[in-house]
């Protein structure tokens, strides 16, 4: 009964990675973009086309008009959506997005950037890791948590390493086609201007989030009056783990969460 809110999942995870979020009194939907979990890849996809696909999915759904959030690497297409989709799109949050592509090098977004540039090899190390995910030899803590600063460290506990886990298993459980396309879709240009977004925005951002640098957003503060919540103690996991009720709330208007209780 609350106000719906379609919730873009970060890179390489899944739909499961909403499973995450404290009970809130919104109508939480999760998507797996093509190619992620259990919707089938869809060759030559791109951002735009990804708000074809929700509005066909709200239509469905009987929804006229709804909330959008992308965590990470959902930002991208959450901001295509708010683009594409304004009179449908109520507000914006973006919560750490990844950046459109930027001279940015080494561990975090500059890694996926070299993966987007370079499909052939991404697609090779994409399927050892889902490889390795799969048989429980790697978890997302091996791959990210040792570099990560202390805030990002302290939320990452066995829960919600195992939440993630499964989330990223379920992910690239279908194949590798989602998560590869997405690396080369945040790599290349986006196909539309965030300086024309024409809906509420907000962009959540930790000051120590060291996997996406705080330059490298500048170009989403084009957004017309985007609203920036700047964290300072808080990095990229520790961000959304913390603060997702504050996020929807600010993002709907909803003045009372739902309380504790089984995630959304």
């Amino acid at each position: 009964a609350g106000p719906p809110v379609l919730y873009f999942h970060g890179w390489p995870a899944s739909r499961l990675e909403a499973g995450l979020i404290p009970n809130v009194s919104v109508r939480l939907l999760a998507l797996d973009r093509p190619g992620y979990g259990k919707s089938s890849p869809c060759p030559g996809r791109s951002l735009l086309g990804w708000a074809a696909d929700v509005a066909c999915v709200a239509d469905q759904l009987g929804l006229q008009q709804f909330h959008v959030v992308g965590l990470s690497g959902g930002g991208p297409f959450a901001a295509a959506c708010a683009y594409a989709l304004p009179e449908r799109v109520l507000g914006l949050a973006l919560v750490c997005p990844v950046p459109p592509a930027a001279p940015v090098r080494g561990f975090g977004v500059g890694h996926l950037y070299w993966l987007g540039r370079h499909p052939r090899l991404a697609h090779r190390l994409i399927s050892i890791i889902r490889a390795l995910l799969r048989r429980r030899i790697l978890t997302p803590g091996t791959l990210v948590s040792s570099s990560l600063p202390r805030a990002d460290r302290d939320v990452l506990t066995r829960r919600t390493m195992s939440a993630l886990g499964l989330s990223w298993r379920e992910g690239l459980g279908h194949s590798v086609q989602g998560a590869l396309t997405d690396a080369v879709l945040y790599a290349q240009p986006w196909g539309f201007n965030l300086a024309s977004i024409r809906v509420p925005a907000t962009l959540w951002y930790g000051a120590k989030d060291n996997l996406i640098p705080r330059a490298a957003l500048a170009p989403y503060e084009t957004i017309p009056g985007l609203r920036l919540q700047v964290l300072e103690d808080e990095g990229h996991y520790s961000l959304a783990l913390r603060h997702a009720v504050a996020i929807l709330m600010e993002l709907t208007g909803i003045t009372v969460p739902a309380g504790p209780g089984s995630p959304s």
